[in-house]
């Protein structure tokens, strides 16, 4: 729900009178202090509204906000819980190789799968993407079967699995009426002739790249046992691309680049590219937690990266920070997230799964390597639906933040997500503990409610194709 109440008025002294608020069986809002703004959010419904201070609160409550709560709440609390507790299948991130040319320092994958993972033939793949269409297909918890027109989303993930380019190459030729296909690559081996394919063929394409600055970049992400520049290449295959709209860059930060993120999306946009990640670096290693910036860093460049991309969205020339772009989603129209992280319990084992590349079965990429939440073989008949209901992935699938100290009580769980469970368990021994990048993510998120309320919201999101029911901005 979105309530922008922005008119000047008088303002009132008194204390709010509460009209049934936050007692009994009257509604639940918390109160906010954001900017120029009062947010009143109910976290169970994802119900809010935004009030200028210069408005009366206590009148405005009265008048505007509570009928509206009493009209619709209980409609938008119902579909917020379907889709927080519904198991909705629709894509599986798949390692064909657990080798890697780079040795990334902050690597979620353990340094010796990485140097002598295993490659997997075209006829291993095969036998995974048919029993994996065997599972979209019958498994009711599924959302994309080929019989309704749907397909399921593969994305070829790391490792690194331009590695095993003709192989992919292969399968996207044999198997794209049943999947789509995507490719999250560090772009050393995406040579021109491989990304031409992939955009003839529709195959979206991920480019890892951490800074515009070269020597930053190759510090973070260097080529595995040998000289040369891994940031050369990835540059390359973004110019390359061009612009291709089914294209990305993911930007892992770090303590060693967070200081170049505003000048990042500058770089990227210069280059045509229309979406960025820009992805905290997750502490699954000990090394990764080392490099984890600080918020007093983070926070300001982060929402400088976010205000420089408003700018050259403005300016025409249109850049999204995707991670940024799904928490306003959480905001504005919480079921129409595409990125799964920042809800309770997140997509892990819900709505997506993650292959390794001897076929087992995680829930997500970051569980890759925690031997816990490895679970049944992607090369035996029916062991994706095991592995969908084996004790790992329940577990996952249970995580809600009501249950994790400190996010139970926070009314901005159904926005944040408590992420990342494989990054909480790999530092703590269990999924139910509170992001390590809490306070971050509350930053961002006040910051969020501010932009909306300065009337950027179009210059964050694309709000064609979504169905705003409940929206009314005055």
């Amino acid at each position: 729900m979105i309530k922008m109440i922005s008119e000047q008025s008088q303002t009132s002294d008194s204390a709010v009178r509460p009209f049934g608020l936050n007692t009994g069986k009257g509604p639940h809002l918390q109160l906010m202090d954001v900017g120029e703004w009062y947010v009143l959010l109910d976290p169970e419904t994802m119900f809010w509204a935004l009030v200028s201070k210069e408005k009366d609160l206590s009148r405005s409550l009265k008048e505007e906000i509570l009928p509206l709560y009493r009209e619709h709440a209980e409609a938008m609390g119902r579909e917020l819980q379907e889709f927080r507790s519904q198991e909705r299948f629709s894509a599986v991130y798949f390692n064909p190789t657990g080798a890697c040319n780079a040795a990334c320092k902050y690597c979620y994958l353990p340094d010796d799968l990485r140097r002598t993972g295993h490659h997997m033939s075209y006829e291993e793949v095969t036998a995974a993407l048919d029993n994996l269409h065997e599972f979209f297909e019958n498994y009711t918890g599924s959302v994309m079967r080929n019989r309704d027109g749907r397909r399921p989303v593969i994305v070829f993930h790391g490792s690194e699995p331009m590695l095993v380019k003709d192989v992919i190459k292969q399968v996207v030729l044999d198997h794209s009426d049943r999947f789509v296909f995507g490719v999250q690559t560090n772009g050393y081996h995406l040579d021109d002739d491989s990304a031409d394919f992939f955009m003839d063929h529709k195959v979206s394409v991920g480019v890892s790249l951490d800074s515009p600055i070269r020597s930053v970049h190759d510090s973070i992400r260097p080529l595995r046992g040998g000289e040369g520049s891994m940031y050369d290449r990835a540059v390359h295959a973004i110019e390359h691309l061009d612009g291709y709209k089914a294209m990305s860059v993911i930007c892992t930060i770090s303590s060693m680049n967070v200081d170049t993120l505003p000048e990042m999306i500058d770089f990227l946009a210069d280059r045509n590219v229309p979406s960025v990640l820009m992805n905290p670096v997750r502490g699954t290693q000990d090394l990764a937690r080392k490099l984890r910036p600080a918020n007093e860093v983070l926070i300001p460049k982060f929402m400088g990266a976010v205000e420089r991309a408003i700018e050259r969205t403005k300016g025409g020339q249109r850049i999204t920070i995707a991670d940024f772009s799904n928490l306003v989603l959480g905001i504005v129209a919480p079921m129409g997230r595409r990125l799964m992280c920042d809800i309770t319990p997140c997509g892990g084992g819900r709505c997506f799964v993650s292959v390794a590349s001897d076929g087992s079965i995680y829930p997500c990429s970051e569980f890759l390597g925690l031997a816990d939440y490895r679970t049944e073989s992607v090369f035996r008949p029916g062991g994706v639906e095991r592995a969908v209901k084996s004790p790992a992935l329940v577990e996952v699938r249970s995580r809600y933040a009501e249950k994790i100290p400190v996010c139970g009580q926070c009314a901005l769980r159904n926005i944040c997500g408590a992420p990342c469970p494989g990054e909480v368990y790999s530092e703590t021994g269990s999924i139910m503990g509170k992001s390590p990048y809490c306070e971050f993510y509350e930053a961002i998120i006040r910051q969020a409610f501010q932009l909306i309320g300065r009337g950027e919201l179009p210059n964050m999101v694309r709000t064609e194709g979504y169905d705003f029911r409940f929206n009314i901005f005055q």
